[in-house]
């Protein structure tokens, strides 16, 4: 068995550390709750790497369709960047 000489106030910066990445994973699910059904679909289309046309002919939609979907998720969650997206994307997902 492995054990860690760590004095208790190194144990408990990464107790806190642990809890407070918890809790953002937490606060990062509860901002998805803003966006609409199909929204969501769209958010995790696009984090798998579809294009705008792809999920459009897989929707059946419109690609315009899926650009104003993306700008609404895009503003919503406050993304500046596709890795934004991505890097929240993968943060969120089980």
């Amino acid at each position: 068995m492995f054990f860690l000489n760590l004095s208790e106030t190194d144990f408990e910066k990464i107790i806190d550390f642990v809890i407070q990445l918890k809790k953002d994973k937490i606060n990062q699910k509860k901002d998805l709750e803003v966006l609409t059904a199909k929204e969501k679909e769209v958010f995790e289309m696009v984090a798998n790497g579809f294009t705008t046309k792809r999920i459009a002919e897989k929707l059946f939609v419109e690609s315009s369709t899926i650009s104003t979907h993306r700008k609404k998720i895009k503003q919503k969650l406050k993304f500046k960047s596709n890795y934004d997206w991505y890097n929240f994307y993968n943060q969120v997902r089980v």
